[in-house]
């Protein structure tokens, strides 16, 4: 026996009314043939549901299979806000109005179509973890095929790669010459687009084997970000009085993935203190600062997720003319772990934390010497590969540098876009 759900839902422009149309368990299913000869002989559960009517004591639904329901295959009254049906796979049309104390029935909702497949769609070629040589493959793309649902139905699609990276399509039909961009492991899912969500079928996978395709020029892998931070920052050094601001900080980073599988890249970002809003003292203090970085993609977790080890070096000076207080070449190695998760629209959610040893002039660490860190961002997609992001980011940063104790502490919030 087979279950699926799918909900559709419609507004009455007179009444403010709805309805959902919910796909629910199958009765037992004969042979396909059986099922291809008369499609009649699977039905499924249909809900309709609408949100109430004022003064209204009751509802009538109307149910057809032409758009004017001049044929009408389901009549019936409730008090309810919805009502049930069995019904084969096929197009309708239904309405729906209020019945008022008096037994007076209000104005009919506007006839809409909605269509029930007979269940998701099954994904058909390539077969189920099928191995396909890149050489064999056609010009114009490999042919992905699922069974097509019925007439009018709104068709999606979604092709994962082994590093995650999902692509969202919308075919016109149930076929798709897709090419594939490199060697490697697959999977991908059709489904139907319905007014309240979204139907899939399962996922199916194949392999493309062939040689790796050499790796982009260096200027091709970079990409950049800049971006703008709020950051609030208060800064104590005994015995010294302490300082505190509301600043605009400047920030630009550089990444490059150093393989073709992404999993090895590099970054370098820098960041300055552009100009103070408030602060109280009459003193200008500016940071100043930069990261090195190198980081490597664990093979678990398993897709949309992302872990990723990350380690480098990171410096950091303050600028105060006066010299009254301050910390200069601040700097010391970095590590901290980095979780993604990729979205089939391309979006993207990042969290991390980091621990940094520092040690200031260049002299020995310690390891009660630290700037700890931690944060996260989304990311959303553009066309042509641009993003623009949110970040929020914590830092905390102690020194106990001959006698003088420093204490740092800061909160950022900020937009990046990425090119």
């Amino acid at each position: 026996m087979k279950t699926s759900r799918q909900r559709i839902r419609l507004v009455c422009p007179a009444f403010a009314l709805a309805f959902a149309l919910a796909l629910g368990a199958f009765l037992p299913e004969p042979s396909h043939a059986a099922a291809d000869s008369d499609p009649r002989t699977t039905t499924r559960g249909i809900t309709l549901a609408w949100n109430p009517v004022p003064r209204a004591v009751g509802y009538e639904v109307e149910l057809g299979s032409d758009p004017s329901i001049q044929k009408v295959l389901h009549r019936r009254q409730t008090q309810e806000l919805q009502t049930e049906l069995k019904l084969p796979p096929g197009s309708y049309y239904f309405r729906v109005r209020g019945i008022h104390a008096l037994g007076s029935p209000g104005p009919w909702s506007e006839i809409t179509r909605v269509i029930a497949n007979r269940s998701p769609p099954r994904a058909l070629l390539p077969l189920k973890d099928e191995v396909l040589e890149q050489e064999s493959l056609p010009p114009e793309g490999l042919s992905l095929r699922w069974e097509a649902g019925i007439s009018g139905s709104v068709y999606l699609l979604e092709i994962e790669t082994e590093d995650g990276t999902v692509t969202r399509l919308r075919p016109a039909q149930a076929e798709l010459r897709w090419p594939p961009p490199r060697s490697g492991k697959y999977r991908w899912r059709a489904g139907f687009e319905i007014p309240t969500g979204e139907d899939w079928g399962a996922w199916s996978a194949f392999v493309i084997e062939g040689p790796e395709p050499p790796l982009p020029g260096f200027w091709e892998r970079l990409a950049m970000s800049a971006g703008l931070q709020l950051t609030s920052n208060t800064y104590s050094e005994s015995p010294s009085p302490g300082h505190q601001q509301l600043a605009w900080t400047g920030k630009f980073a550089v990444t490059a993935p150093l393989t073709a599988d992404g999993r090895w890249e590099a970054q370098t970002s820098a960041y300055a203190t552009l100009f103070a809003l408030t602060q109280n003292r009459d003193l200008s203090v500016r940071y100043v600062g930069w990261n090195a970085r190198l980081g490597y993609t664990l093979p678990w977790p398993p897709s949309p997720w992302k872990l990723s080890l990350v380690s480098g070096y990171y410096y950091t000076t303050m600028l105060v003319p006066s010299r009254e207080l301050g910390f200069e070449n601040l700097h010391g190695p970095q590590l901290y772990p980095a979780v993604r998760r990729q979205f089939a629209s391309g979006d993207q959610l990042a969290f991390y934390m980091k621990y940094a040893p520092i040690s200031p002039n260049f002299e020995s660490f310690s390891l009660s010497n630290r700037e700890l860190a931690l944060g996260g961002g989304y990311s959303f997609a553009l066309p042509g590969g641009k993003t623009i992001g949110m970040t929020l980011d914590i830092a905390s940063l102690e020194l106990d540098y001959h006698g003088t104790a420093v204490r740092s502490r800061s909160i950022s919030i900020g937009a990046s876009y990425g090119f």
